[in-house]
């Protein structure tokens, strides 16, 4: 799916990622005992396209929080989009892990939330903005490495409703959207400031993000240079 402009600023996110050194998954990362901020709130910064080495990443990091007895995770987002299908599963997890262990999820908007990663975003039950932050709504689209036949193209036709549906559930029951208004943010682009998702019930509050004295935060982040790829995971600070 699309990705936005304004990604290379540095941000708060940036900020938060930067209290934690790099690691290339699936090497042994040192013995670092992480801690919950006040009120067991755990923190993860997603820096990344939406793909399924994030989304892996993302379910691993918040297992660990649920290990120390987090109740509340909030996670910072600073995304081009990605894939569908990676994002429909992170936003699955946390409606699952709310609606069964009552663990609830805060999301921050952290610089540009765009695409596939808008609806990762609408999964949390709290929803924030800091204030330069923009969200980048837009048409789904489909991929293939090879040709479509006519028993093909149905599929994805099939497919496309189906993600057309989903969102525009989303969009309705988690925003003051009417159905109309929604319909545009999945068939057309749609830019909006921060205040502007605030008045759309995308947002419930603009505010600087800080991660609280004591507190440590997993990072996802991509690699520069490499179209995007999520390479790297990053230990707690």
């Amino acid at each position: 799916m699309a990705s936005a402009r304004g990604m290379g600023r540095r941000s708060a996110l940036a900020g938060a990622l930067a209290l934690a050194g790099c690691q290339a998954p699936g090497t042994p990362q040192a013995e670092i005992a992480p801690s919950l901020g006040p009120n067991r709130t755990g923190y993860i910064a997603i820096q990344a396209p939406i793909f399924n080495a994030v989304r892996d990443a993302f379910v691993a990091n918040v297992n660990k929080l649920l290990a120390l007895g987090a109740t509340e995770i909030q996670v910072l987002i600073a995304s081009p989009g990605g894939v569908v299908a990676a994002a429909q599963d992170m936003i699955a997890f946390m409606d699952n892990l709310h609606a069964s262990r009552g663990i609830t999820f805060t999301t921050h908007n952290a610089e540009v939330v765009a695409s596939a990663a808008c609806y990762v975003f609408l999964a949390g039950q709290r929803r924030l903005s800091v204030p330069g932050g923009q969200f980048l709504f837009h048409e789904a689209a489909m991929a293939s490495n090879e040709p479509y036949n006519s028993a093909s193209l149905e599929d994805a036709n099939t497919a496309m409703q189906q993600i057309e549906r989903s969102f525009l559930t989303m969009l309705t029951s988690r925003t003051r959207l009417t159905e109309a208004e929604a319909l545009s943010f999945i068939r057309r682009t749609v830019v909006l400031s921060a205040d502007e998702a605030r008045r759309d019930g995308i947002t419930q509050a603009t505010a600087e993000f800080a991660l609280p004295p004591g507190a440590t935060i997993f990072g996802i982040r991509a690699v520069p240079g490499k179209q995007g790829q999520p390479a790297r995971t990053e230990p707690p600070a």
